[in-house]
Parts: structure tokens; sequence; C-alpha cells
């Protein structure tokens, strides 16, 4: 389940006339695949051909391109592909769709109305298709991106989804027909000539897994995200899938995990897929039986290749590449890289080579053997992860990056004498770890041997364990019965195990000491080399806190939750789309109340409050001269897509600050019991820490200052109140607002200035008109409480209350 937002949209069907363009790309090289009803390009769709082995005729020829990148506006995690005239086409969660020349150069773009997560498709009549988040399928013409028509999908409530979106990549059958998995529990069959429904085939859950094709008798193979809700269950609930290519069930599989990877058709006859528990299965393409597993240290969101020998190349989170045997599922050869997750599915060239992005921001080459053949650092900033999946032009291996960039490295880049001289370049192997160790988890989730040296006085200290032999990994997770962090000077700190148990908090309940802190920490683990004790005593300095710009506004955008391991896998793309405007209401002394509302990232990239937005929660504002940071210790509830999450504890602190924005680093955490339907699900899908059931969310998003917000007091205001046996007050507001205004009613302690703890998610919104209504049940509380009311980010005025004998509240005479 991904925590966003959507839109209600309606369906536009139109028609056009596509220019068809000869497939020149691939006439002299040939292809090593009948790739039907596909453009004959290098690849033109995720994995690369129908059967999706993501294997390309393409040859790494020796050539004089150059290493180029190009900025979207945000993260992209979708594969590229490549059409009509090795025009290069990929989607960014900027919500537009890109065409760019084999050089880099942009020729057209196609705004949507949301992110856009999955790959598009090239036909070889010169249509161009891709999905988006607003919950269309779009088809244009390859080459000038004009449109031709447009699907949408079924709104979530008829088909008891959450959302509507396109995250699955499109497939394309035998006789052209369109196969498109949506977030509304739905796979549709759509007609490539008029965007015309063929049949749909409803899911149990989400399904991001692009159906595998078999190009003899055009059945269809894919996954979706459902788990049974019960391990002893969980052959009653299905989530793996055979279909005909009229839509009839052939088969069901079942995992005890999510599938989020798209499946290969082997020539073995075999359908591979991985899974979220770390295993890669065959299933025999008749009945659905094993024929093989294969086991990993982390859990598979990339989706597996084949080499021309029948090797099978699978990537996993646990930071390495496997080599199987195609037949048996035995591993052939392993590869580590720097230790950071794998998302990205590998591509393989004509001679074999094997081409990924990791999460420590490089790309890999690999010869078939599974040795190194060059390594690329395309990004140095912490945001770095490159997770979409490559794809290979005549030249180049192309790649998308979280920072928002596009970058193509040509084949022999690294090998050539001017890559020869790039820092960026290296052939030599990663040295070889050994033992279990300790690395240092940074806000945005890279993965450092050596702690930092300084923090920040409210900065989480973020630590992962890994186990390595000989340069392979073996699993290896905390015991969260046996931890011990102690400091000195003393300082109380609250530290806490992620669902995977391979990475682990420790924050400050108050402030790092000004002089600094020595933190000593014995951390128990449990491996399969054994269980043991990691002892060490670290030092930190204190960091100055950063003058940020003076303002009434801020937005937060970009979230990244690299902690736990598996939040990246479920929602990524997810966190990115999110902003949210803070408006501080009521400041004192440098503490007091900020109101933070969920926004709307609008076309020009200008950030405004969602009118629709039923989410808007308190935080504590507390500005010191060590620190500036954003926190509830009371806890508050936060909505999404319909899921609701009381939070325990949240926290934002301010990391560093660069002109008009800056970082601040995000902590979050829950029992997951106490989560509505979805708790369950979470744990069991490794959310929670496995003994105290609590999650734990950690990472970074960008701050940034907006323009002083002037307040204009609305004469229209008025403020009642009336007392119920249960509630001890129901505070009231009425205002005159357009549909385009979100009414906020906020409380804070009279005295303190701080936020009071209220049940925010039951704030009731009736609008009439013009006139809006809001009113929130609150129970006895300070003597003197004061509601503001707000219109978007505008403060239109405030009332104080004063407490009865009876601990009902009124307005104050």
């Amino acid at each position: 389940m991904r925590l966003f937002y959507f839109a209600a949209i309606m369906i536009s069907i139109a028609s056009c006339n596509v220019t068809n363009s000869e497939p020149s790309t691939m006439k002299e090289n040939g292809s090593a695949f009948d790739q039907g009803p596909l453009f004959p390009s290098t690849w033109p769709k995720f994995r690369g051909n129908m059967q999706q082995t993501g294997r390309s005729s393409a040859q790494p020829k020796v050539s004089n391109a150059k290493v180029w990148s190009f900025q979207t506006g945000k993260g992209i995690f979708s594969s590229p592909i490549v059409g009509p005239n090795d025009i290069i086409y990929v989607g960014s969660a900027d919500r537009n769709f890109y065409a760019l020349s084999d050089e880099g150069k942009l020729l057209w773009n196609k705004p949507t109305g949301e992110i856009i997560d999955s790959s598009g498709l090239a036909s070889k009549d010169g249509h161009l298709y891709f999905g988006s988040g607003d919950g269309f399928l779009r088809c244009v013409d390859a080459v000038s991106g004009a449109d031709c028509w447009t699907f949408a999908a079924e709104a979530p409530a008829k088909t008891g989804g959450l959302i509507n979106w396109f995250e699955g990549n499109v497939a394309i059958g035998n006789d052209g027909t369109l196969y498109a998995p949506n977030d509304n529990f739905s796979l549709y069959a759509i007609n490539p000539e008029t965007g015309a429904q063929n049949w749909k085939f409803p899911l149990n859950d989400q399904s991001w897994s692009s159906p595998a094709v078999d190009p003899k008798t055009g059945d269809l193979y894919f996954g979706s995200n459902y788990i049974a809700p019960l391990a002893l269950l969980q052959p009653f609930y299905k989530n793996i899938f055979s279909l005909t290519a009229s839509g009839k069930l052939r088969w069901r599989q079942s995992v005890q995990a999510s599938v989020a990877a798209s499946p290969l058709f082997s020539r073995e006859g075999l359908i591979v897929v991985g899974a979220f528990d770390g295993k890669l299965r065959a299933y025999n393409k008749l009945d659905g039986k094993i024929a093989w597993t294969f086991s990993s240290q982390g859990h598979l969101y990339a989706s597996p290749s084949e080499s021309a020998d029948g090797t099978i190349i699978q990537p996993s989170t646990d930071g390495n590449v496997y080599g199987l045997d195609g037949k048996t599922g035995a591993l052939k050869w392993s590869f580590a890289t720097e230790g950071e997750p794998i998302r990205s599915s590998p591509a393989i060239d004509a001679e074999g080579h094997i081409y990924f992005g990791s999460g420590d921001g490089a790309l890999y080459v690999l010869n078939g053997d599974g040795t190194l053949r060059f390594r690329m650092q395309l990004i140095d900033e912490d945001r770095n992860d490159l997770n979409a999946s490559p794809a290979l032009t005549l030249t180049s291996v192309i790649l998308g990056s979280e920072n928002g960039q596009v970058w193509s490295v040509p084949y022999d880049y690294c090998l050539r004498p001017d890559g020869q001289a790039d820092e960026r370049c290296s052939t030599a192997p990663n040295a070889a770890r050994e033992g279990v160790v300790l690395g240092f988890v940074s806000p945005f989730g890279s993965v450092r041997s050596e702690a930092p040296t300084d923090l920040i006085a409210t900065q989480t200290l973020s630590l992962a364990i890994s186990g390595s032999s000989e340069g392979h990994p073996y699993k290896a997770a905390f015991d969260e019965t046996k931890l011990t962090v102690s400091t000195v000077p003393e300082t109380k700190v609250d530290v806490k195990i992620a669902g995977d148990s391979k990475t682990l908090t420790i924050t400050p309940q108050t402030l790092w000491p000004e002089g600094g802190v020595n933190i000593h920490v014995e951390l128990g683990y449990q491996s399969d080399k054994g269980n043991g004790t990691l002892t060490r005593d670290l030092h930190f300095g204190l960091k100055a806190k950063p003058t940020h710009s003076e303002s009434n506004a801020f937005i937060l955008r970009r979230l990244a939750v690299p902690v736990p391991t598996i939040m990246p896998s479920y929602n990524q793309i997810g966190f990115d789309s999110l902003s949210y405007v803070i408006r501080l209401v009521d400041v004192k002394g440098g503490k007091g109340t900020a109101w933070v509302m969920p926004a709307l990232e609008q076309a020009d990239g200008s950030v405004a409050v969602d009118p629709a937005s039923k989410a808007p929660f308190p935080l504590t504002w507390d500005e010191s001269q060590q620190s500036l940071f954003m926190s509830s210790r009371s806890g508050f509830t936060a909505n999404a897509t319909n899921l609701t999450i009381p939070f325990s504890f949240f926290r934002l602190s301010l990391l560093s600050w660069d002109g008009d924005s800056g970082v601040v680093g995000a902590l979050a955490s829950t029992v997951c019991k106490d989560i509505p339907t979805y708790g369950y699900f979470l744990k069991n899908l490794g959310f929670c820490s496995p003994k105290k059931g609590i999650l734990t969310l950690a990472g970074a998003a960008e701050l940034k200052a907006s323009p002083l917000v002037t307040d204009v007091a609305d004469s229209s205001l008025t403020f009642a109140a009336s007392k119920t046996w249960l509630v001890y007050s129901t505070l009231t507001a009425t205002i005159e607002a357009s549909n385009n205004e979100l009414v906020s009613l906020v409380i804070v302690d009279e005295a303190t200035r701080l936020p009071i703890d209220a049940a925010y998610k039951n704030l009731k919104t009736t609008r009439s008109g013009d006139t809006t209504k809001v009113s929130l049940a609150y129970a006895s509380g300070p003597i003197s409480i004061r509601t503001y009311v707000l219109k978007n980010s505008e403060i239109a005025g405030s009332i104080v209350w004063t407490k009865q004998s009876d601990g009902h509240y009124e307005l104050q005479k």
C-alpha cells in the first residue's frame, strides 16, 4: 500500500493519426528476439521485450559518445525506453513524461496530473503508451508527442482499492493488446487503436508487476502485492497469476510476501519472479508448479534477467547480484556491491555484459561471469539511489536517479582513455568485507563505514548491521533483547529497531549535550554464522545550528524514508510526491505551534495547500540557540489515501540550510497494533520490529522558506461551543470560504503557546454555499486555550476559551 493522494478523474477517449516512423534503429543489427508488435529498437519497453528477459541485441561498441545527464524536477524510479529515431522516453515524479534525443536534448514533454512511476511502451506502428498516477493510460505519437487517446481507470471506490494509479508497467500482447495493471485492484486489457477496454481482470491488491507474455500462446504472467492475513491461509490467497490472452484464469500461485517484481518468461519455459520474502521462484508455465527456489538475504524488488546461456541474473536488496542456473536455480556466482540495496533490474547487452544501478549512487557493469567490468559513481550527493532500471541504446546505457537526473553512459566509457582519467570510474573489485559489521546510515539512506564526527543537537543516529564472508553476504540482524546504549554526559535517548532488524535509531529525547557526547553501544546480534555482540565507543561533537531564513511559512517536500530498508521498495516515489505547507501559528520565545497542511505542487513548481485535505496536524515548534526542530510526543493521527496511522512520536530536525532552503531529518514511530485494519499486515510485511511491534521510520526531506504570509482578519468568522455528556466541549468556527480554501481549526495552550493534543482526525467540516463550518470535540485541558482559524495558510482570526468549573469551555468574557 502506498501512502499518497489521488484526484477524481473523468475518462476522455479521442482518436488521432499517428506518425509511422521507420524502425531504422535495429535494422542493421537485427534483434535477439521477435519483437512482435513492439517497435524494433534496442529497448522498446520495460525489461526490453515481451518475455521480459532484460536482454537486448545492442552491441557494446567502442564509440566517441559522451556522458550526459538531463535534470528533471523530482526523482525518477521508472525505466527509460527507446523508440523511433533513438528517442529516449522516461517519466518523472515531477509529473512529466519526457522525450529526449540520444544526446540528452529535450524534444518534448507531456505533463500529467500526478507522478509517473511506470515505463512507457513503444509499438511498431509509432504509438507510445504510458501510465501515470492520475489514473490515466495515455497514447501519443512517439515522434511528435501528439495525443491519440486517453484511458481512465475506474475510481477505487468501485473496485475496492484506495487509489487508481497506473504504477505497474504496461505490457503488450501478440495482437497489440495493451495490458496495464492498476492500483485499483485491476488488470486492464486495452485496445491499442481506440483506447477502449477489451476486458478487466479483478485482483485482490495493487499490482506493480508488468505481465510477461508467452510469444507463442499470448498467455500472461504477473504478480500482485497481496499477502494473506495469516500464514495458514496463504494457500487460499493467491498473488501470482497466469491468464490467457482473453483474460481467462489459467492458474494461480501464492507466496506469503508481496510480488512487486515483473516475471521473466525463460527459455526453459519457466516463469521466474522474486518476492519480498527474499526468494526467487521458478514456476512451470503450464500448471504453475514450482520448479526451483533460490533464497537471498534481502527482499527482492528488482526483476530478474536471463543471459544468452540461460543464466538467471537476480539483484537483491542485500546488496548482491546472483547468477543462477536457469534449469535448477543453483548458484553459479555472486557479485557484492558496496552493500546498499539494489532495486534496479539488470539489463544485458549482446555481449552478455550486465548493467544495473545501486543504492550507493553507482552504475555497475559486470561481465557475464559476474566479475566487475567497471563501476561509475554517478551521484555524490546523499540523495543518490539509482533504483530505476536501465535501458540500452545503440551506444549507451540510460538510467534514472532519485535526484531526478537521467544519465547516459557509453558502454565502454570507463575503459576509454577519457574514462580512465575520470575519478568517477573504477575497474578494481570492491574490498571484501568480513564478519558482522556496523554501518552508519545518512539521513537520505547512504550507508557509510565511518561514523559522522559531528551531530546536530536533535539529530538521529542510524546504524545498520550486515554480515559478509569473502565478499558474500550472510544474514545478520540486531537482537532486540540485547541492546545497551549509554552516554556521557548522561542523555536520555530513544533506541528503536526497524522492522527488518537490520537498522536501529538512537535519538536524544531532548538535545545532545552542548559539548558533544560519548556513546557506548553494545548491540547483540543473530546471524547465520552464529550470535554475538558488537561493541563500539563513539564520540560526536555538536554542530552549530544552521541559520535559516526568517519566515512564518515553510514548504516540506521530497521526503525520503530509507529506514527500514523495505520502505523505499513500497513507497519511495510516493513519499517523493508528498508536499506540505508548514505555517507558524503562535510562537513565543522560540517555542510555539506549527500547523502542517498537505499541499499540492503546481505545474510551475509552486506549492499550494490542498483544499481537499483531511490530514492537517500540529507540531511543537522549538528553536533554541542549539537547534530548530518540530515534534510531537503526545501523538497525532495522519491520514493518507484512507489509511489512518496514529503516530506516537514525530520529529523534524533542521540539519542544514543554504540560501532559502535546507534539509530536515525525519523520525516517526508508532505501535503497529494501534494502526486500524493494516497494523497486522504492516507487521507481517516487515515494517515493524519483530518483538515489540514498533514501526520506526527514519529519513529526510527538503525544507524551503515561503514568502512571509500576511494575515487578514476575516469579519465573517464566528465562534461557538456546545457542551456534551461524552466530551466536555465541541468548539466550532464558521467562516465564508470558497471550495479552493482549506479551513483549519488549531488549538493552543494560551499560556505556553504549545499545541494541544486534540482529535484532529475527527475534525468535521461542512460546507453550505460560501459558508464553511469546522468543529472539533475537545476534552478538558488547560485553564485557557486559544483557537486559531486558518484559511489555507492565512490566519483568519482567533479566540480565547476559558475552562469552567464543570470542565467545559466557554468564550472568554
